[in-house]
């Protein structure tokens, strides 16, 4: 049965299940080591072509979990890459933004929406991993910016309580994957609505062209198009139904992130 599960309920789980380690900091540490959305921070330039939105969608791309598949361990740390990266980018909103309108062709949705989206697929997680039902439905209150960092805490106070030596059963794998995917996806979306931000992770990027499964899906499940271009950042976005679309300028520097 599905309840209404609090952030601090998950977590006590989990500290139960883990012997009560403290969780680890969160965006403090991530732009320490460069890793948040601040570390290539530039204006946005130019805009180029959109895919049309579809109703429900497969990934085109049929990737394969082979021997190039990272170990368990390494999966852990690319979720954590992940989740760091987007701590980061939630400096970066105004309130005056939290209503704008995502880019097309997600621009039925709001910013609201997409940091809701972020705090609902982070606490499900949190809750199957640590054997609580799964959330019937997520509030963000009147922050959902600070919704975000709180959910990104639980999230990562869970992961860490997991064992790796033994191995993640496929499912779990691929359960990974799928946050690892929509938290760098989602990231980037959020980027192109409010006009600031750092671009795509190429860590991130090279791990899901080259490892992630083929059946990942993104929130709001667009229906994979064809890639303005060849570059790994254009054949992962297309992958989830967007292509890149405006673009940071290298030469140009925007030391506060707003562009």
């Amino acid at each position: 049965h599905a309840h209404n599960l609090t952030a601090h309920q998950i977590v006590h789980s989990a500290e139960v299940l883990r012997g009560g380690r403290e969780p680890a900091p969160l965006e403090r540490d991530a732009v320490a080591r460069g890793e948040g959305a601040d570390r290539n921070s530039s204006p946005i330039a130019r805009s180029r072509g959109q895919c049309a939105p579809r109703r429900l969608a497969v990934a085109a791309r049929s990737g394969v979990m082979s021997v190039t598949q990272p170990a368990d361990k390494e999966l852990v740390r690319l979720h954590r890459r992940a989740c760091t990266d987007m701590a980061a980018r939630m400096r970066l909103p105004r309130w005056d933004q939290l209503d704008a309108r995502l880019r097309a062709p997600l621009d039925d949705r709001l910013v609201r929406d997409l940091l809701g989206r972020v705090v609902e697929g982070n606490l499900e997680f949190a809750a199957d991993l640590s054997g609580q039902p799964i959330p019937a439905a997520v509030d963000v209150g009147d922050d959902p910016i600070a919704a975000v960092t709180e959910s990104i805490r639980t999230i990562l106070t869970v992961v860490s309580g997991l064992e790796t030596s033994a191995g993640f059963a496929p499912t779990r794998r691929d359960q990974f994957w799928a946050r690892i995917a929509e938290l760098t996806v989602l990231g980037y979306d959020l980027q192109q609505a409010i006009f600031a931000g750092a671009g795509l992770d190429d860590i991130l990027i090279d791990r899901l062209l080259g490892v992630g499964p083929g059946d990942l899906r993104v929130w709001p499940d667009l229906e994979p198009c064809e890639p303005a271009e060849m570059t790994p950042e254009d054949v992962v976005l297309a992958r989830f139904g967007r292509n890149r679309g405006l673009q940071l300028v290298p030469e140009d520097n925007c030391a506060i992130g707003q562009c």
